[in-house]
């Protein structure tokens, strides 16, 4: 199977860290044929030279988008969210989505693992061995234990497979119409009603450690035997605190 590493989101490296060593750190620990980096375009300015050396690389240059908040705005914070002074940063994030994925679903990928640049992770993926679940026709996601904030699902790293990758390709553009229908402007509950209530995906969760640049909460439930198993919930507006 043809598995790639789709990158998104703001370069942010650890102290003395390059790109390059953070592109090496991903191929540790995770056997891909090929990454797709989404990259804003003043990253793409700051690294360019470095970006010249990865192998098997396809870049997506995106300047950051102009946002109509009178239109986005009232619906993206139509239900107060604790995050509500993040919700510039999280609109891009969403984009940055968008874009890695429309890219990499172009092309023949069988499984599509989505990552941030500050991940670190810490053991290696055995893609072998969650190959089966997501062998599959009808779209299927396998995701780490922990950081399920407010009933959500946890978004900085989870693996899909072809059918599933197909429905990250309008994300920007789903979270708009999921926030009209209620859902809290918030990135671990978006992911779950869209991946689970909206797109009806087979969900698995698998004991997998991965941080943001070493902050030992994010997955600390992770650190546990290797285990798979369905993850059956779904997200519940009522569930956020108002």
């Amino acid at each position: 199977m043809n598995v790639c590493l789709n990158l998104s989101g703001k370069i942010i490296l650890g102290d003395n860290e390059t790109l390059l060593d953070k592109i090496n750190h991903f191929k540790k620990y995770i056997n891909f044929n090929k990454i797709y980096m989404h990259i804003w375009a003043d990253d793409y300015i700051k690294y360019f030279n470095e970006i010249q050396f990865i192998k098997n690389c396809s870049v997506i240059v995106v300047t950051p988008p102009i946002i109509d908040e009178n239109y986005y705005f009232p619906h993206f914070l139509k239900i107060k969210t604790p995050y509500e002074y993040k919700a510039h940063s999280n609109v891009f994030q969403f984009y940055g989505l968008q874009c890695v994925f429309q890219q990499s679903c172009l092309e023949d990928n069988d499984i599509h693992i989505r990552c941030r640049y500050d991940n670190i992770l810490y053991k290696h993926l055995n893609i072998e061995d969650i190959t089966p679940y997501l062998d599959c026709p009808n779209p299927v996601v396998i995701a780490p234990y922990g950081s399920d904030w407010h009933h959500g699902l946890g978004d900085v790293f989870y693996i899909l497979n072809r059918s599933a990758a197909q429905c990250m390709k309008s994300y920007f553009y789903d979270v708009v119409e999921m926030c009209k229908s209620n859902v809290p402007f918030h990135p671990e509950s978006l992911l779950r009603n869209h991946f689970v209530n909206d797109n009806k995906f087979k969900l698995y969760r698998m004991s997998y450690p991965v941080t943001i640049n070493g902050s030992q909460h994010y997955f600390q439930e992770c650190f546990l035997n290797d285990l798979i198993v369905e993850d059956k919930l779904y997200f519940i507006s009522e569930f956020f605190p108002k």
